[in-house]
This record gives structure tokens, C-alpha cells and sequence, in this order.
């Protein structure tokens, strides 16, 4: 029962990241509410469930961006495998310790994702690159420091 509600809430997040995310915008970058999804499944199902969660969110990216299709894909599942194999070393009950997890998480993502996309000619200056990243890592921590209760009380329904 919990999967099917937490696969609603990604579809939901989809959705919002896509149509109302941009009214939420700080110095251009805003939260990214998949990856926050792709965390928070990490953290509260097993590996297979989470890594396919993972998967589908990054499938939805990959839907909803005009990148070569794909790549948030291979990448959200890769972010999903490490952070299955971290979660299960880490106690993620305080809030504070998964924020920091999720900041960490969004920059590893927005590495890979720019090692990637650097191959396919779509370069990004790296003073720009990291402005971008730090930014939308510390809003993505933050949206997901203040939503983690409900994902803690979700799954334990």
C-alpha cells in the first residue's frame, strides 16, 4: 500500500516540478522535487523498491527535460544505488543529518550530470555550473528538510 502512495507522490512531484516549481525560483534554480523523491526512497524502502523508484523518477526527468533522453535515468539510478548502500550504514531519523545527505546527494548529481553532458557538447562554465549547483543543492536540502516528517509518517503508514 505504501509503495502505490509514495509512487502517487512522485507523480505528483513530477507534476509540480514541472508546471510550478518556477514560481519558486531563487537566483534561477529551484528545488528539485524528483531527486528529493529518489532520497527520500532511498532512506525508507529496500534497495530493489528503492532503486526502482529511483529509476522512475528518472524516467519522469528524462520525460519532462529537453536533454538527450536517458541520462537523468542512468544517473538517478546510479544516485539511488549509492544512497541505498549509504542508508543502510547511517541512521537517518535526524532530520538535520538527512538534509545534509540530500545537499551532498544534489551536488554529486549535478557533477555527474555535467561529466555527462560535457561529452555531448552541452558545457556549462564552471563558475556558472557551481553557482547553479550550490544553489538549487541548499534549496533541494531545504524543501526536503521541512517535507521529511511527512515522508517518516507516510512510509510508517
Amino acid at each position: 500500500m505504501k509503495k502505490w502512495i509514495f509512487f502517487s507522490i512522485i507523480l505528483f512531484c513530477a507534476f509540480l516540478q514541472t508546471g510550478f516549481t518556477g514560481f519558486f525560483r531563487i537566483f534561477g534554480a529551484s528545488a528539485d522535487l524528483l531527486l528529493i523523491c529518489l532520497v527520500a526512497a532511498s532512506f525508507f524502502f529496500k534497495q530493489k523498491t528503492a532503486v526502482f523508484f529511483g529509476f522512475l523518477c528518472g524516467i519522469l526527468k528524462d520525460l519532462l527535460d529537453i536533454q538527450v533522453f536517458g541520462i537523468h535515468t542512468l544517473l538517478f539510478t546510479v544516485v539511488s544505488v549509492l544512497l541505498t548502500k549509504l542508508s543502510r550504514k547511517l541512521s537517518v531519523e535526524n532530520s538535520y543529518l538527512a538534509a545534509v545527505i540530500v545537499f551532498l546527494s544534489s551536488i554529486l548529481y549535478g557533477i555527474l550530470a555535467r561529466f555527462v553532458f560535457s561529452y555531448i557538447d552541452n558545457i556549462i562554465p564552471l563558475g556558472v555550473f557551481w553557482r547553479i549547483s550550490i544553489l538549487q543543492a541548499l534549496y533541494t536540502a531545504c524543501v526536503f528538510y521541512f517535507i521529511f516528517r511527512f515522508f517518516k509518517r507516510l512510509i510508517q503508514i
